[in-house]
């Protein structure tokens, strides 16, 4: 079980969704976005069935000109969802790749609009001519 904290404003830790086990006072898998601000947050959790509960990555403070928040795991001290550690300038390589296997069995639950072929300009239109007002 997990859950994705992904929102381009403010957050707060307040346990937005209810989830168990998650921090109203700490930032962690539980928060709560905004409705405005820049900070930002792009974050992947997990929690429950497993022997790892919290962040397994986050990618915070995107928005806001300001050195972001970068970390893999749960952050060993302070917040653990790595709110506020303007650590991203620390790493020497910053790349996030995003791998996705299997195919959903089922329909697929997304249909591509058919093609549809622009239709052609004239080029016999007359000349807009100028309206002095």
């Amino acid at each position: 079980t997990g859950n994705v904290e992904f929102w381009p404003f403010n957050y707060g830790p307040a346990n937005g969704i209810s989830i168990p086990g998650a921090s109203t006072t700490d930032y962690d898998f539980g928060d709560a976005p905004a409705a405005d601000g820049v900070y930002g947050s792009m974050q992947v959790h997990v929690h429950g069935n497993g022997p790892h509960t919290g962040t397994v990555f986050a990618f915070n403070r995107f928005n806001d000109g300001a050195v972001a928040d970068l970390g893999i795991g749960n952050k060993p001290t302070g917040q653990p969802d790595w709110a506020l550690s303007s650590n991203a300038n620390t790493y020497g390589v910053r790349k996030l790749q995003v791998y996705v296997t299997g195919v959903p069995e089922g329909p697929t639950p997304f249909t591509p609009a058919p093609t549809v072929q622009p239709t052609p300009v004239p080029t016999n239109l007359p000349t807009p001519v100028p309206t002095n007002t």
